[in-house]
């Protein structure tokens, strides 16, 4: 159970980074700082605050990769500091997360104990949904790949306000406005 638990958690912290960009809209990071200690003499007094470096921001051109179809990409390397961005507009308009939350939703889930991926079949309420590979009895693996949208919704619900409040803060994930709990002010995503 703890290979498939850390397999799990290593893909969504993945692309957690990739989708986490903006991060929240009320935070500040500008008094981020480090503390970098002097390796000739390792006394307290030789520790040094120094203000951490920004990330910048490169556009690049990945049309190629996107074959035509109208998208955006962005990719942080945390050793230079730097997130790499194609369509830079497209990437900083502000959308509604839609199926990228199944990502936040499963790695607080599996974080917090809510999914135990060798034990997480949850029953089907028997209402039927446009994908049928939806409508029985589902376990994480399946959710996952199929995009079961009543199934997050229930570990949503598991994981409840506080605590997805809580941790969409410290992912400082996308602008952290959980407002629209119930999910009704976007009923077109899958």
């Amino acid at each position: 159970m703890k290979k498939n638990k850390s397999f799990y958690l290593l893909i969504i912290g993945i692309l957690v980074g990739i989708f986490a960009f903006s991060g929240c809209t009320n935070h500040n990071n500008s008094d981020a700082k480090n503390i970098q200690q002097d390796t000739k003499d390792p006394t307290p007094e030789k520790f040094s605050v120094v203000e951490s470096q920004e990330p910048t921001l490169t556009e690049v051109d990945w049309s190629n990769y996107f074959e035509g179809l109208t998208g955006t990409a962005i990719v942080y390397d945390p050793t230079e500091k730097n997130y790499m961005i194609y369509n830079k507009e497209l990437a900083l308009t502000q959308r509604s997360p839609c199926s990228t939350f199944k990502i936040i939703s499963s790695l607080i889930g599996l974080e917090n104990g809510i999914i135990d991926p060798d034990n997480s079949v949850r029953p089907w309420s028997g209402e039927i949904f446009w994908n049928e590979d939806w409508n029985r009895d589902i376990n994480f693996s399946d959710a996952f790949r199929t995009s079961c949208v009543w199934y997050f919704r229930q570990v949503t619900d598991d994981i409840g306000k506080v605590k997805m409040q809580n941790e969409l803060n410290k992912l400082k994930y996308g602008n952290c406005d959980i407002s629209d709990w119930e999910g009704k002010l976007n009923t077109n995503c899958y």
